[in-house]
């Protein structure tokens, strides 16, 4: 399944900002595509704009060749499941109940959960590693485990898309690597935005940059992270080369050469 997004314009009121301006993109099926630009440039705007938690003001998205609007929340639930970079919980719910969340839109009204749900529940507990942790209490759970929990909880969605915002937040390096490699084995549609130049290089097919609410470059890592772009986007000076080992893009920062206002360095 697909994602496309056409001309889509976001903004807030009181007051009224354009957020998310023109912006275009698509993700083929079983593609994983990056969304990257620095702080508040609207890639989380654009991404809460195609999972339902803002309206857009005008534009269009497409899940599969069906217009979000044209769906029932319960319908594009079952379609597209999204990882947060922040999640609060008012109740102390178990790591069990969080991730068999992800199975309510597969179910009736009022449907109990059956061994089916908790053979998935458990698959997904084991692909992030967590299945011991399953009776644990979730806000017991440091930042890095609460996020593998909402991963996990996604799995269990068992959507053909994906939407993560910032999905490595608050996790170690171990486990940066580790969640972005399950998203990849996965083969869904993933949409992803990072903050992380090196691990969109190694992760992403396509990666469009978004600055100001603009996308203004898009193509493969190596067309669109260069030391130009890093510089006019970023504000900060850095090298990049492939690593001599791995073969892999690699990004080397230096320190002390942030561009000034005057964009001198």
């Amino acid at each position: 399944m697909d994602i496309q997004v056409k001309d889509l314009n976001v903004s807030v009121s009181k007051p009224k900002k354009r957020i998310v301006e023109a912006a275009s993109l698509h993700v083929d099926e079983g593609e994983f595509v990056g969304l990257l630009g620095p702080n508040g440039s609207g890639k989380s705007t654009l991404l809460m704009t195609v999972y339902r938690t803002m309206k857009k003001e005008s534009g269009e998205i497409v899940l599969g060749g069906e217009r979000l609007e044209d769906l029932t929340l319960k319908e594009s639930a079952r379609m597209m499941s999204v990882v947060t970079q922040h999640n609060y919980y008012n109740f102390d719910f178990k790591v069990e109940e969080v991730v068999m969340m992800g199975r309510t839109p597969h179910k009736k009204t009022m449907e109990m959960d059956d061994d089916n749900d908790r053979l998935i529940v458990e698959e997904a507990l084991r692909k992030v590693n967590m299945l011991e942790m399953k009776d644990r209490d979730f806000s017991s759970l440091s930042g890095g485990e609460q996020q593998r929990i909402i991963l996990a909880r996604s799995l269990a969605q068992q959507t053909p898309c994906l939407i993560l915002d910032e999905p490595t937040n608050h996790l170690d390096v171990k486990y940066q690597l580790e969640v972005l490699d399950i998203v990849k084995q996965l083969g869904c549609t993933a949409l992803c935005a990072l903050h992380d130049l090196n691990l969109a290089a190694q992760y992403c097919d396509r990666i469009y940059i978004l600055l100001n609410g603009k996308i203004i470059r898009e193509g493969p890592p190596e067309e669109v992270i260069t030391e130009d772009m890093i510089r006019d986007v970023y504000g900060v000076r850095a090298s990049v080369d492939r690593h001599p080992k791995t073969g892999m893009l690699n990004v080397v920062y230096y320190p002390g050469h942030a561009k000034n206002d005057d964009g001198k360095g």
